[in-house]
């Protein structure tokens, strides 16, 4: 993106996190570019959009910074990245757009929980049934637009 006087169809917060958070789940990195205007100073809308990924990033950048690709595809609830534990167990880090209502998310993986937490605070118990986990959520996302549990899992991931 550059800056264009003409343009003023910014990108929302909610645009901007998911779409780092997308890239993210497949492997990718995500290039961030804001255009200075012709005095070199910067537009608030690109000020306001960094901040608002900064505050998120402060919270859930465990869930992006080392993280590989999903061991799933798109879930219906949002993304996954995961990271290799040193004892050969997997974190995958879920980023739930969709809060469920009913405070149950499925995540669609046959490896035993070990645990899981939200990154902006609180326990969730997790519970093996077949080959999906299954996870009580509170009842309200921590996050508008992100909520992230790291969910723990033994071995790798696997569908």
């Amino acid at each position: 993106w550059g800056y264009s006087e003409h343009d003023h169809a910014w990108k929302s917060e909610e645009a901007l996190i998911r779409n780092l958070i997308d890239i993210a789940s497949k492997g990718g990195n995500y290039l961030l570019n804001i255009g200075p205007k012709g005095d070199g100073s910067v537009p608030a809308e690109s000020v306001a959009a960094l901040r608002a990924i900064g505050a998120w990033m402060q919270v859930n950048g465990a869930a992006i910074y080392g993280t590989k690709a999903s061991p799933f595809e798109k879930p219906a609830w949002g993304r996954c990245t995961q990271q290799p534990l040193p004892d050969g167990g997997t974190r995958l880090y879920l980023h739930v757009f969709d809060w469920p209502a009913d405070g149950t998310l499925v995540v669609p993986i046959a490896a035993r929980p070990r645990g899981a937490k939200l990154l902006a605070g609180g326990k969730v118990m997790a519970s093996q049934t077949g080959g999906t986990v299954t996870l009580a959520l509170p009842a309200r996302a921590p996050d508008r637009i992100a909520s992230v549990v790291a969910l723990d899992v033994e071995g790798p991931a696997e569908r």
